[in-house]
């Protein structure tokens, strides 16, 4: 029997707090093996919030910790209780060398829940069972303990997903039924290819299995690409015969009877996809070409006519993107003397143990006035309190939710980060440019970095002056791009005019692994140079 007590040790004022969890245990019936508690973050990822206990004292209470920043809201852990194997079947000895116990050792897990409230700026410490009445950290239950289940709603769903799964079902049945069945070949060719066909269209159910995540191949390099390329190819071929159908279904209507395409138009089409797809995994893997743009701000101070900024986006560094390409992103970009690098999410694909030598060359990313990061939808989907902090450990300068504000010679221009829109599934901290803004002065122009482009509007109201944001990966193939615009607010690729404030949407500095394909829409490097705008 456990029973669980959340602890709340407050720093407000933005400065860290602790959260901690005692477990009170009577481990009677679990003999001399030794019990893992370990603490699991709202993304799922493991995080240092384990303590291992021996069960020779029967009775005890074990605590686990760990500082982070205020993060008010809703917040969901893990708490996951498993024992490990015995080196030998002396009492007290243990195995302290495996890292993680086996599923059959699990002896049960717990979702816990509770709502986080800062307030006023002393320092207390309460439990969640009697808040404090004034000031400090407010910790309050909402659920009771989760023994053994999981709550309706949880904050990860590694699952299939439906509405991808059915878009390749549909495309397998495509496939097989208007394109393999038709051809002259012998059954067993058919089958063959078949099976080819489904085994590339599961590519994400491989990935699956390989890292836990569909988001993560952590497949060699040849492979992944490989994986990409088959994948785009069928995606291209689905398209491609889609259109001959079409125009078959024109003929018969014109020729009054069924019309039927020999097997050569079948092997053009998809000789067309499969060039077209090596060409567009090509494109995605290669080091990005610089794109030089020029913005002019209303209100720019003319000490900053000809500024800088860098923008790198949507990385996602990766098995696809590893620290040779990172390595020589990273030398290109400091060979370009940028005032200030940006870097608007994205960055990584993968845990901090599967990406902490793959990302290591962004630590020698060098601009005047520093590089700063915001957070992507991916930084959520992998742990953003563990990314976030290695980030800041790398000299990567965390924008979340603030600003900061540049002076040259009496002129002004305000940086501002926002997290991105991922936060408001993931019971982090509420979206607020309003709170962000707060406090910027007066007239001086602002720079806003948000990952994902939708909101630009609201920006735009706040009067910020330009906003830079990434990943669309500007929606990857021309043409197609349109459904990537109606997900993202009519915004997919360049320069806009968004109630006179400019929205610069990059293409990606590289583009997720599980879809590595780009067809008119390449990655970039993009140096913006900013001018003062004439008065008129």
């Amino acid at each position: 029997m456990f029973k669980f007590y959340l602890l709340g040790t407050g720093g407000c004022g933005g400065g860290a707090w602790k959260i901690s969890i005692k477990a009170s245990a009577r481990l009677a019936s679990l003999e001399h093996d030794e019990v893992r508690l370990s603490w699991n973050g709202i993304e799922g990822s493991p995080l240092p919030w384990e303590r291992s206990i021996c069960a020779a004292n029967r009775v005890r209470d074990y605590g686990l910790s760990r500082e982070q920043e205020p993060s008010p809201g809703l917040h969901w852990t893990m708490l996951r209780i498993a024992r490990r194997n015995p080196t030998s079947p002396q009492r007290g000895e243990v195995n302290r060398e495996r890292a993680k116990p086996i599923q059959s050792n699990l002896i049960a897990y717990y979702w816990l829940t509770w709502r986080l409230r800062v307030r006023g700026a002393s320092q207390r410490c309460v439990t969640c069972r009697k808040c404090a009445d004034e000031g400090g950290l407010r910790l309050r239950p909402i659920h009771p303990t989760f023994a053994g289940r999981r709550p309706r709603n949880p904050p990860i769903r590694s699952g299939a997903r439906p509405i991808p799964q059915l878009i390749f079902g549909l495309t397998s049945l495509l496939i097989l039924a208007r394109f393999i069945w038709p051809l002259d070949w012998p059954l067993p060719a058919k089958i063959v290819a078949a099976l080819l066909v489904l085994v590339a269209l599961q590519f994400h159910r491989w990935n699956r299995l390989s890292s836990g995540s569909e988001f993560s191949p952590e497949f060699p390099r040849p492979v992944v690409a490989l994986f990409n390329w088959a994948f785009g190819a069928i995606m291209l071929l689905a398209l491609l015969q889609l259109a001959l159908d079409a125009g078959l279904v024109v003929a018969a209507m014109i020729h009054g009877g069924f019309v039927g395409a020999p097997d050569g138009v079948r092997y053009a089409i998809a000789g067309v996809a499969a060039i077209a797809a090596a060409i567009g995994v090509h494109q995605a893997m290669r080091i990005p070409p610089l794109n030089d743009i020029e913005v002019a701000i209303r209100g720019l101070p003319r000490e900053f006519d000809g500024y800088t900024i860098l923008q790198l986006t949507d990385l996602h560094i990766s098995r696809l993107f590893p620290a040779p390409w990172a390595r020589e992103v990273v030398a290109r970009s400091n060979k370009l003397g940028a005032d200030l690098i940006a870097i608007t999410g994205d960055l990584i694909d993968g845990t901090i143990d599967a990406r902490r030598s793959d990302i290591a060359p962004l630590r020698d990313l060098m601009a005047a006035d520093g590089v700063y990061v915001i957070s992507g939808n991916h930084e959520y989907i992998f742990g953003y309190d563990g990314w976030m902090a290695h980030y800041e450990a790398l000299g990567l300068r965390s924008l979340e939710n603030r600003h900061i504000v540049l002076e040259r010679g009496g002129g002004r221009l305000v940086i501002a980060g926002i997290t991105d829109r991922a936060s408001r599934h993931r019971g982090h901290s509420i979206r607020d440019l309003a709170a962000v803004l707060d406090g910027a002065p007066k007239g001086a122009p602002i720079i806003l970095l948000d990952h994902q482009p939708s909101d630009a509007r609201k920006a735009a109201r706040l009067g910020v002056a330009m906003q830079l944001s990434g990943h669309t990966h500007g929606g990857l193939i021309l043409g197609i791009d349109r459904l990537a615009a109606r997900a993202n607010a009519g915004f997919v690729s360049g320069r806009y005019d968004v109630d006179g404030m400019t929205l610069y949407v990059n293409n990606g500095t590289a583009l997720w692994p599980g879809f590595a394909l780009r067809l008119g829409r390449p990655s970039e490097l993009t140096r913006i140079t900013l001018r003062v705008a004439d008065s008129a």
